[in-house]
């Protein structure tokens, strides 16, 4: 409708201009007019009335048929008073004012009128058909306030059926909400939920008291699972600790078999440095040899941490190396990741194997012997590889050490060895393997459970 009263305007406009120029033609004094004041005339029509023929043109595909005609008429009629315009304008330029005169009285008026009369026409028909339309949007304005005071009408029913259902279904849940509450807080004899509703509400209710009654069978079973698994759990507890106690008796057993042989070359060394030395170094070797004694008779702890371990050894190779002197060399190699003081590990087992690298893999070397001690971080285990260079063992002796490794030997060589893996037999705390070759030393390899602080106060409880 915007659309429509713009083109009305237009039509208006241009109108109005064709109007007041005829006027003026028809006023004009062809004798002795102005013909300057004509022309102006003239440049104001065109500035006016160009543009919006030109928009008359435009409308042509919008228009009705009748229109259509009109608006043909009319830019084709205005092109010819234009022309015949610019010859009157001519004439007169020429001074043939009577030629001039002729011409708009058998031409320009004529066509001037016709123009006037297209517009004007083309106007009224462009107004009724709009007032046609007005009133078709008038008719369908009513039917569309019809149409929606039924659409309210139908949707405050439907509401009301909604409503209906909705409090329905709240009053539903508040009931399954306390019953839910209820059995959330272990109230399982809770009476069943009784609804009336739909279909759907009634379904959900007698699957909701059937999952309260799985709970009911399901609990009962677990308690009595609980209290059968807490007998057995206290059953366990006294086998473990009537195990403990025998597991003490045997490691108190594996630590007092101590070499006396060790024990004799030492002393004598001991002896031989107090008549050498100034008592500073005898003082180092006896604390050394104290703490070697304490920590393997003293503590019964079936769990150290690993810098006891670390720190008993490197006493153990202070007494071996003031023995042999620059023969030997122990080197450690801890990786980064491993906590020494929080990593618990079974006491004593790492001396056994250091003494036997040295024992019976480096004292027949004349130089150069060395025991290197690796020790990884491996998650839920810590490995432990003893390396030394020494003279290594034939596939028959290390074949007879595999098998007395599965024994509970306490005699022989290697007995060191042999304890190590019985301490790790005793508490199921890790595995052992032993790789050599002649001429190229021995491998012995420690894959052990690590344990932490907390889980060694438990186990101890």
């Amino acid at each position: 409708m915007l659309k429509r009263s713009s083109n009305e305007q237009v039509i208006s406009d241009t109108l109005s201009y064709v109007e007041e120029l005829n006027k003026y033609l028809s006023q004009y004094r062809w004798d002795y007019g102005d013909l300057s004041e004509l022309l102006i005339k003239k440049r104001e029509f065109l500035s006016n009335t160009s543009s919006k023929v030109d928009s008359i043109k435009a409308m042509k595909g919008a228009l009705s048929e009748e229109e259509f005609v009109l608006a043909e008429a009319t830019t084709t009629t205005y092109s010819s008073f234009i022309d015949y315009l610019d010859d009157v304008i001519e004439l007169q330029l020429e001074n043939l004012t009577a030629k001039a005169k002729d011409l708009y009285y058998d031409e320009v008026q004529s066509c001037g009128e016709y123009l006037a009369k297209y517009i004007r026409s083309l106007l009224e028909s462009h107004i009724q058909r709009s007032s046609e339309i007005n009133t078709k949007l008038s008719l369908l304005n009513d039917f569309i306030g019809r149409l929606q005071s039924l659409t309210l009408i139908l949707m405050v029913i439907f509401g009301c059926f909604v409503v209906h259902d909705f409090v329905q279904i709240i009053s539903s849940m508040d009931i399954f909400a306390k019953a839910a509450k209820e059995i959330g807080k272990g109230n399982l004899n809770y009476p069943d939920v009784e609804v009336r509703g739909s279909e759907e509400i009634e379904n959900l209710a007698a699957v909701f008291n059937e999952m309260k009654h799985s709970m009911q069978t399901a609990v009962s079973v677990l308690e009595d699972k609980h209290r059968m698994e807490i007998e057995l759990k206290e059953k366990e507890n006294e086998a473990i600790e009537f195990e403990s106690i025998l597991e003490r008796e045997k490691l108190q057993k594996l630590r007092s078999q101590i070499n006396p042989h060790f024990l004799f070359n030492t002393l004598n060394l001991i002896v031989y440095s107090a008549k050498q030395e100034n008592a500073t170094n005898t003082e180092n070797l006896l604390r050394a040899l104290s703490n070697l004694f304490r920590y393997s008779l003293a503590s019964n702890d079936f769990y150290v941490p690993l810098s006891s371990e670390i720190k008993i050894v490197n006493e153990f190779y202070l007494l071996y190396h003031e023995r042999f002197g620059s023969r030997i060399l122990l080197e450690w190699h801890v990786s980064d990741d491993v906590e020494l003081t929080e990593t618990y590990v079974p006491s004593f087992i790492l001396q056994p194997l250091v003494e036997n690298s040295f024992r019976h893999g480096l004292l027949s070397l004349e130089s150069g012997g060395r025991v290197d001690i690796f020790v990884t971080d491996l998650g839920d285990e810590i490995k432990i590889v003893v390396h030394d260079n020494g003279v290594g063992m034939d596939a028959d002796t290390l074949k007879l050490v595999r098998e007395r490794l599965t024994e509970h030997s306490s005699s022989g060589e290697h007995l060191g060895l042999y304890n190590v893996a019985a301490r790790l037999r005793l508490g199921e705390n890790g595995r052992i393997k032993v790789d050599s070759e002649p001429g190229f030393g021995s491998n012995v390899e420690l894959i052990i459970k690590k344990m932490e602080e907390c889980d060694v106060q438990n186990i101890g409880r």
